[in-house]
């Protein structure tokens, strides 16, 4: 019963943020290399970025917002069962 407030609150949070990462899945990308760019070099984020497509940064907000739903759904089966 002590995790059901955490993921009561967390979980939204992350299903959030998960969604807003997907959305702005581009800008995300292009602001990572950017500041890869400031700390290694222009050369050395531009070649990074090759690697680093929207794509993959699109799969990574679809996760955490797939954790923010299990936290949600977790969270309300042990509020449930606590009946």
């Amino acid at each position: 019963m002590g995790t059901v407030l955490p993921n009561l609150i967390v979980g939204p949070i992350a299903l959030c943020l998960g969604i807003l990462v997907f959305i702005f899945r581009a800008r995300i990308r292009d602001w990572t290399v950017d500041s890869q760019g400031a700390m290694f070099g222009h050369k050395t984020a531009e070649t990074a970025g090759r690697l680093q497509t929207p794509i993959w940064v699109g799969v990574a907000g679809i996760f955490i917002a797939a954790i923010g739903v299990l936290m949600i759904v977790g969270g309300i089966a042990v509020l449930l069962a606590a009946k």
